[in-house]
């Protein structure tokens, strides 16, 4: 499905020189960057430390100002008492 990006002429130029650089055609070279990017993301597993800052980015960025459960609904009876009154 053909596509066109609108970038920068200066980066145009750049993608240019590096593909000619290559031999290859400019279409060919961003083609061979997206196909390496996508790999490098697939095969590398997020360290602990990773996976733990993006879920601190994650919560930062959320909001924590819904009023707080009361203590009833964090109980067994409040969980479980749509099921007990259909087998009643």
């Amino acid at each position: 499905m053909p596509a066109t990006l609108e970038i920068e002429k200066e980066t145009a130029e750049m993608l240019a020189a590096q593909a000619e650089a290559r031999g290859i055609s400019v279409d060919d070279y961003l083609r061979s960057l997206l196909k390496d990017k996508a790999a490098s993301e697939e095969e590398v597993p997020l360290s602990p430390l990773d996976r733990a800052r993006l879920w601190r980015e994650w919560v930062d960025n959320h909001s924590i100002t819904a009023t707080p459960l009361s203590d009833y609904a964090l109980t067994r009876e409040s969980i479980y008492a749509e099921r007990e009154d259909k087998q009643s």
